[in-house]
């Protein structure tokens, strides 16, 4: 394999290199990413660091279980962060995200696979991050379910709900 012409650059150096919001885009994220190994140090399961601003620190996890458990160690994760080298952390606010599957991705890795070969815009890396949660599909709706919802909806009076039941009942087989 050739060796690529010295003209061309990593993004990295790009972006270290650059000025302007591309430049504050990157030091935010390389700073974010250390806040996050930080907290993954004392904090068990997945979480993601949301954002920092003013020693508040935003964290997010895919479950309100894991959510509960860091809220009622708030006041000792802050001692423990604060303890290690880097920015000082006041308050600390949790999120819940759930996991979602991508319905993109999914069609496109069922593509690849019934194919034989890579599809269009798969890479090595699009694979799902190992803490990434499986989901089960969607289960179906009865037609004695929707056949209630449809029944439902006759008397609704909100035009919304009414509407929306309407809409869910024709999901039934």
């Amino acid at each position: 394999m050739p060796k690529p012409p010295r003209s061309l650059k990593r993004s990295s150096q790009i972006l270290k290199a650059g000025k302007g919001q591309l430049r504050t885009i990157y030091d935010e994220t390389r700073r974010l990413q250390a806040l996050h190994r930080r907290v993954a140090k004392h904090v068990y399961g997945d979480i993601d660091v949301a954002s920092f601003s003013n020693g508040d620190l935003h964290l997010i996890t895919p479950s309100a279980a894991s959510a509960t458990r860091i809220r009622y160690r708030q006041k000792i994760l802050i001692s423990e962060l604060n303890r290690e080298q880097g920015p000082s952390i006041g308050s600390l606010r949790v999120s819940v995200r759930p996991v979602t599957s991508n319905p993109l991705k999914n069609s496109l890795a069922s593509k690849s696979a019934n194919s034989g070969r890579a599809g269009a815009f798969a890479n090595p890396g699009d694979e799902d991050p190992p803490n990434q949660v499986d989901r089960r599909p969607a289960r179906e709706l009865s037609r004695q379910s929707a056949e209630h919802l449809a029944e439902t909806a006759k008397y609704t009076k909100d035009d919304n709900l009414r509407k929306a039941l309407e809409r869910l009942s024709k999901r039934g087989k």
